[in-house]
């Protein structure tokens, strides 16, 4: 009897030790992450990884393809691809912006993200260079040309192709009510006749609209202290206003009386030509 129970707890001493290193650490690992949300609505998660020595960043802002209107369909992509170099000389600022080569930026349904991997002393010149991208972009003329221009070459070659055909047909008709709200429904004629003037009219209204700290989050992980981490954010991406509200978070509209609440309704007689 003595020897099985012997054998029995021989073979709960190996299961024991033989559990993999990850499950042990999860509950560490659930302890290191943290949610806050800084005084201007910018939501920020960090991640406390020791075991990783690079800081990756993330930017995140709901401004996907999906939102798109009639009239801006295309310029959210565009956006995206003018975004990490929208901080050169912003409020004459900045004007050597530095950020990794190896800085990702990619525009899908419901979001615009942008990554990079910085080492721990570059984080707080990266975060303060990525807000100056999201808060406060300058688009040069030649940039904005460039990138504009390849856009609509993309376009063009896109919607004459074979999988542009059947895709921008079958989007057409699935989704008739908003096809540009699909990522095959940017259509070469929205880009046919828009000078670079009015396309940064467009991209400063995407800014203004869909760029705000309450429309948007940041994520930070890797080898940097969660406190130490937090306060960059907020010496940062904190130090900017909180803007305009967020699309779909409008005030409420204005109550109108109604013909039985007994106030006087009064009328105003408009017409164009009484401003000519």
């Amino acid at each position: 009897m003595k020897k099985r129970s012997a054998e029995l707890f021989a073979v709960l001493f190996l299961l024991l030790n033989s559990v993999p290193a990850s499950y042990a650490g999860t509950p560490a690992a659930a302890a290191a992450f943290s949610e806050y949300t800084l005084q201007n609505g910018l939501t920020v998660c960090i991640l406390e990884d020791a075991s990783s020595a690079p800081v990756r960043i993330e930017y995140t802002a709901r401004a996907g393809f999906s939102a798109q209107s009639a009239q801006n369909a295309g310029f959210f992509p565009l956006y995206t691809r003018l975004f990490l170099n929208a901080g050169k000389g912003s409020y004459g600022q900045n004007t050597d912006i530095w950020l990794p080569s190896r800085a990702e930026a990619s525009c899908s349904a419901d979001s615009a993200r942008y990554i990079l991997t910085v080492s721990p002393p570059d984080t707080e010149r990266a975060l303060s260079q990525l807000a100056q991208c999201a808060f406060a972009p300058v688009f040069s003329d030649a940039e904005l040309q460039a990138q504009f221009s390849a856009l609509k070459t993309e376009v063009m070659n896109y919607a004459f192709s074979t999988a542009g055909f059947i895709n921008s047909s079958i989007d057409a008709r699935v989704f008739a009510d908003a096809p540009w709200k699909q990522d095959s429904g940017v259509y070469p004629s929205l880009f046919t006749n828009i000078p670079p003037a009015q396309a940064r009219t467009i991209l400063s209204d995407i800014s203004r609209t869909y760029y705000t700290p309450q429309n948007s989050a940041l994520f930070i992980s890797g080898g940097i202290d969660r406190q130490e981490a937090l306060s960059i954010a907020e010496r940062t991406f904190g130090a900017w206003p909180a803007g305009i509200v967020a699309p779909g978070q409008d005030s409420a509209p204005a109550s109108v009386p109604s013909p039985d609440s007994g106030q006087q309704r009064r009328f105003v007689i408009y017409d164009p030509l009484f401003f000519c």
